[in-house]
């Protein structure tokens, strides 16, 4: 093998090293932050932090244990916990395992909800709100879905999910209403 030969060789193996090096440095710098084991995410919510990657996730670590929400006149709703990220409520009313999850990434607020079986749509009408302006939009229905919108706000974006069936007056029949408010930040 000629000398010229060897250095390209021996570069070239210098060269794969450092990239091996580099891709370990990548994997241990993306390692799982240490979150509070008191706010472990747990039942529906904690399957679904756990199902998009729980502290590696764009919701991070929770900043709240699971909580109750109620309605204003004070009948109880669903839960919900809060994330660095984020939110997962639980929304029973649209499905024994409604599950709806928000959170911003890559210059867009994003949601994603479901199951809704035993309910099973023709659509979903998504409704969010941010720096005091509301919006909707028609997305195909089923029994789950997910929606992003430009994020053109620090203060965070909030989202409702309603399942509708084509027909009846508007257009839309819509018999389990709307889910629980859940958003990017609060």
């Amino acid at each position: 093998m000629s000398l010229v030969r060897r250095i390209l060789v021996m570069l070239l193996a210098t060269a794969a090293a450092a990239i091996t090096v580099a891709g370990l440095g990548t994997t241990a710098a993306s390692a799982a932050p240490a979150c509070n084991p008191k706010l472990a995410p747990y039942g529906l919510i904690g399957a679904r932090w756990n199902q998009l990657g729980g502290p590696r996730s764009y919701l991070a670590c929770p900043t709240s244990g699971e909580r109750d929400v109620y309605f204003t006149n004070g009948e109880w709703a669903g839960r919900r916990q809060r994330f660095q990220g984020g939110e997962i409520t639980w929304s029973p009313r649209q499905g024994k395992r409604m599950v709806i999850t928000a959170w911003e990434a890559n210059g867009y607020a994003h949601v994603s909800w479901g199951p809704t079986d035993p309910y099973h749509y023709d659509k979903f009408i998504v409704r969010w709100t941010a720096y005091g302006n509301t919006w909707q939009r028609d997305v195909t229905g089923g029994t789950s879905g997910q929606f992003r919108v430009v994020s053109e706000t620090n203060g965070g974006y909030q989202f409702l999910i309603e399942g509708c069936d084509n027909g009846g007056i508007g257009g839309s029949k819509c018999r389990q209403g709307w889910t629980l408010p859940t958003a990017t930040r609060r």
